[in-house]
Parts: C-alpha cells; structure tokens; sequence
C-alpha cells in the first residue's frame, strides 16, 4: 500500500461564517499500511496525532497542499514551518522503525513523533500574570491580537483594557500581594469588586473591569499559561444595571435652539455642536467630527450625512433635517473643534440658561446600596444626552424601530429599546394618536 499523510481539521466548521469559527485543532493522518484482519476483511488503522497547533477553518487550505492560507491574521509561516516538521518527523520514524525490522504501528509511531518533538521544541518563558497583561494589552493595542470575529480591537476598547491594567495595579498595591494567574478565585473576586466599589465607580465600570480581566484569563489560559477555571464560574459575574440617563424631549431642543447666544461664542458652538448629536442620533465621537464630505445631495435636492461609526465600523446613514442643515451651513458643512470634557460643562450652562430646570429623580447604586437623589435636568445633560434624545424621539415620532436602528447602530431591538428613555406616560400619548386608538 502507498503512504498516504496529510493533515486536517478536528471541526471544519462547514457552513459556520467566519467571523462565528473557533480554532479547531490540526490533526497528522498518516496511513502506511497497518491494519487488522475483521469478519470483512482488512480494516486499515491510520496513525491520527494532534500536532497541538490551531487555525480557524477560513484559514485553511485543504486538498492538496493540507496547508494554513497566507494570512496577516495569524503566523502562517510559523505554523507552516511546525507542519513541516512533524511530517518530515513521522515520515523518518516510520523509515527507521522498518529499517530496524521493527513493525509499525499507530501508537507507537505516536510515541516516537511525541518524544522526538519534544527534544525539538526548547524551554520556554511562560509570563506571569501582570507580564501577560501588558504583552496582551499592547498586541490589541499593536494589532497582533484580533478580537474572537478576527477584526482588531477598536480604540476605545484598547483604553478601557489600559484602564483595567491601572485598576489592577492599584489593587495589588493596596493588599501588598503580587498577584498570580492561580490567585484569581472567589475570594480574589469579592475583594476587587469591593476595591472599585469603594471608589464610587458604577456597577457598569466595575462589571467592565472584570469582563476584561475574564477575556485576559481565559486568552491566557488558551495559551497553557495556567490551568485555573475558578474566573469562568457563574458567580464571577460580570455586573450590569440599566444606565440612568436623561433625554430632552422636542420642546426642550426647540428652547436650545431658539436660545441667542451671540455674545457667548462658545457656548454657542457648544449648544450648535449638541444639536447636532440630536438630530443625528450619533456618538459624540461621530457627530463633532462632521466635515462637508460626509454630506451628499439626493434626488429632490435633499441631503443625507453618511457616518462611519468609529466604535463600530458600521456605516449609518441619516437623512438631514432642515433644523440640522441650518446648523451645518453656519459652519459651512464642517463643524468646529470640540472637547467632549468642555462640551459636557458647556452644554449644562446651555441648558441652564434655557430653562431646562425641571428635577429628576434619579437611582444610583453607591458602595453597593441603592440611593435616591433628585437634581435638576440642566445638571444631567452631557454630550451623550443628545444621541439618546435623537434616538428616543425618533422613536416617539412613529419611525418604526428597525428603521432607527440603522441609523443608531443597535444590533437588536431589546437592545434598542433599553437604550431609549420612553417614560410609560409617554408610551400612551404616543399610542392615543395611532389609529386603533381612534
């Protein structure tokens, strides 16, 4: 019989996207004659080994080559290179186990690669914990490191992962003890949560923290960094609560705008630019960034603003309103540069010299109690108030909801429906116009 070798896939993931693969393990089909004798006859018995190395199937080359497809998303060569190795390894072995006159067989053809790779293969360093953290830090930073889609980590993700590095850092500092991969337990769990508690940082901060610090044990742990699982039991969970946010309504935009602010130059850039977020339902990273390119003119002579979402890379596009167009025009399609820091104490005296007073109750959780605190609208705004309010009013002017979620970007409508603040009151004015209603 002729040898057959090849490598394959342990999941070939068949018609799974490649943005949902996982990396499958690459196993040595080597067939060289073995077999054993059954009621039909011969049944060849194969030598399967698991070389250790992975690839997601999108990036494999199967029949003939059997090889990893040239990719910058991983290190093809490296992998090509070990692939290489462990065939030429099997091909001698199984040369010098007939030389001998010694017979061949699955197992302990097994046995021989496996000690044979392990001679090869020399001592490496294994990073501890707080080493793994910047070396994982700077490859999403660097771009080494892709996300489980196989996208690179956005900007904004890149400083919330440096945020926890600090975080971590600190707490080590306070309990005097360098941590460990193996001291992230239960007992870790309760006393860091504790830690950023005390600090006053919200349920969500503290929930971010420890979802970035499971990504980083569980990346760590794929690698063979550690064998600890105690991060992914169900009671180190990630906190989340529903964002206590404020939106202003249609008549509280409308005192915005029709505030003269000729002789405060700029908080009236500042009230011009959080209108805009208004009318366009955008992150303030999208909407204070609008230049006269992004502005195209449609049949009719109506124009549409086309955004590339810088968290998401998604495209959204948003028809422009007459209100919006007054404001781009006055800067001749480019609005000015802004600070979101200033623009968030701007737009409170903004809104406070138009009247936005009426008092908010609202509910935070502080040093894990629920309190009760009221304050004046005026107080609350902030430059994420605007998308908030654009998207909330789209919706309580009928636009359907799917409609609003191309232009905000929410992948589901749960999600959208979270986001938006729609008081019960309101949800039945709005329900007394529809027609069934009447």
């Amino acid at each position: 019989m002729i040898e057959k070798l090849a490598f394959k896939l342990k999941e070939p993931q068949i018609g799974v996207s490649p943005s949902q693969q996982k990396e499958t393990l690459i196993y040595l089909l080597y067939n060289f004659g073995h077999f054993k004798m059954t009621a039909h006859g011969k049944r060849y018995l194969p030598l399967k080994y698991s070389t250790g190395l992975k690839v997601k199937p999108h990036l494999w080359h199967g029949k003939p080559s059997y090889k990893v497809r040239q990719s910058t998303l991983i290190d093809h060569v490296y992998l090509n290179k070990e692939l290489t190795k462990i065939e030429e390894i099997a091909r001698n072995k199984f040369k010098e186990l007939k030389s001998s006159g010694e017979l061949p067989t699955p197992d302990l053809l097994r046995k021989l690669i496996s000690e044979e790779r392990g001679k090869l293969i020399e001592p490496q360093y294994k990073l501890e914990f707080n080493e793994y953290i910047t070396q994982f830090i700077d490859d999403i930073e660097n771009g080494k490191r892709f996300t489980d889609k196989g996208e690179k980590y956005k900007p904004l993700t890149v400083k919330n992962y440096k945020g926890f590095k600090v975080q971590i850092k600190l707490f080590q500092k306070e309990t005097k003890k360098r941590l460990g991969f193996e001291d992230i337990n239960m007992e870790f769990y309760d006393r860091f949560v504790n830690f950023l508690t005390a600090k006053e940082y919200s349920p969500n901060t503290v929930g971010r923290h420890v979802k970035h610090l499971k990504s980083i044990m569980n990346a760590a742990k794929e690698e063979g960094l550690h064998t600890n699982i105690d991060f992914k039991r169900k009671k180190f969970k990630v906190l989340k609560v529903d964002v206590q946010d404020v939106y202003l309504n249609d008549g509280e935009i409308k005192k915005l705008e029709e505030l003269d602010l000729s002789e405060f130059p700029k908080l009236d850039i500042a009230r011009d630019v959080f209108l805009v977020g208004c009318y366009t339902a955008q992150r303030y990273s999208d909407y204070s960034t609008i230049m006269k390119a992004d502005i195209t003119e449609v049949d009719g002579g109506r124009k549409i603003l086309t955004i590339i979402q810088r968290k998401t890379g998604e495209i959204a596009i948003v028809p422009v309103r007459s209100s919006l167009d007054r404001i781009l025009k006055k800067y001749d399609y480019t609005l000015p540069k802004t600070y979101e820091q200033k623009l968030n104490s701007r737009i409170k005296d903004v809104a406070k010299m138009a009247k936005i007073k009426e008092r908010v109750v609202i509910e935070k959780i502080r040093g894990g109690q629920k309190i009760r605190e009221s304050k004046k609208k005026h107080d609350l705004i902030k430059t994420h108030t605007a998308r908030r309010s654009g998207a909330t009013n789209l919706y309580l002017a009928g636009i359907p909801t799917i409609d609003i979620m191309k232009i905000t970007g929410h992948k589901t409508e749960r999600e959208f429906l979270r986001y938006i603040k729609v008081t019960k009151e309101e949800t039945a004015q709005n329900l007394l116009e529809h027609p069934y209603f009447n």
